[in-house]
């Protein structure tokens, strides 16, 4: 009953204020703060993305989400600056430990390193510190904005490279045998399912492969029930089934564990994986 009432209001408000509704498209609706945003133009994003939702969209749907990370990255990312003290080495670090021992015992030269949504790139920094065998460090984001203030911030170290690019395109187009790949609190969630399935098994057939992944689940997805990704949370964005898709692509796992922060929607899914 309260989402049809919020459903209700929220789709008068978008007849009411067409260009409204579509200036917030064009900016972005993915994460919307309460003091960032009134609540008309809550209502109107959660019309929006139910919407796109219920024509099944999922391109749609993505493309809005793209969109907050091109003009609003920046902004997020300094918002959170925190997480990688307060989250990121308490509760995430133990993936990346886990990966430091499998590199340090392989015979296999990975000299190359990239995470797709970088952010403001301490996670990468930490990386190129850890992964002493590793001599690339390459840091994928959508925010031109963050970009800019990455290469200048990290201008000191050689190892460490910056794109203001997608990640998939820029992987598609650069990226071979023996790469390790990571995300960090929530990247591939922006991706529908197909274009996630397709990725990655381009990226088992590149060769020798290691990932590292931190991505988000909605509390609300049974994957007995649904095995396939679902729209959850605020957002929509998706709920995959990351320890069914990735052997389904050719991994195998290394690594699983959660961690629940206080949510209503979400948890996080810690996985590494190989392909050989």
């Amino acid at each position: 009953m309260k989402d049809l009432i919020k459903f209700s209001i929220g789709s008068f408000l978008v007849w009411l204020r067409p260009q409204k509704a579509e200036n917030l498209i064009e900016q972005g609706l993915t994460i919307m703060g309460d003091d960032d945003f009134s609540r008309s133009e809550r209502l109107m994003r959660f019309v929006i993305l139910k919407k796109a939702e219920k024509k099944e969209n999922h391109d749609e749907m993505a493309e809005i989400q793209r969109r907050y990370w091109v003009n609003k990255g920046a902004a997020y990312f300094e918002a959170f600056s925190d997480q990688f003290k307060n989250v990121f080495l308490p509760h995430y670090s133990v993936l990346f430990d886990e990966l430091a021992e499998k590199l340090e015992a392989e015979t296999e030269n990975f000299d190359t390193l990239v995470e797709i949504g970088t952010g403001n790139g301490k996670v990468l920094e930490y990386c190129a510190t850890k992964f002493g065998k590793v001599q690339r460090f390459v840091g994928l984001d959508l925010s031109e904005e963050q970009i800019e203030i990455n290469k200048t911030k990290y201008a000191h170290n050689k190892k460490l490279e910056f794109y203001a690019e997608d990640g998939i395109e820029w992987i598609t187009q650069n990226c071979g045998t023996n790469t390790i790949f990571i995300t960090v609190g929530g990247v591939l969630e922006y991706f529908p399912q197909e274009v996630l399935a397709k990725f990655l098994s381009h990226l088992n057939g590149l060769g020798p492969t290691y990932l590292a992944t931190i991505e988000t689940n909605g509390l609300d997805h049974n994957f007995d029930e649904n095995p396939d990704s679902q729209p959850y949370g605020e957002e929509r964005s998706f709920s995959h089934n990351h320890k069914k898709m990735y052997p389904e692509a050719g991994f195998k796992l290394w690594h699983h564990s959660k961690y629940y922060p206080k949510s209503r929607h979400h948890y996080f899914t810690l996985l590494g994986a190989k392909n050989f």
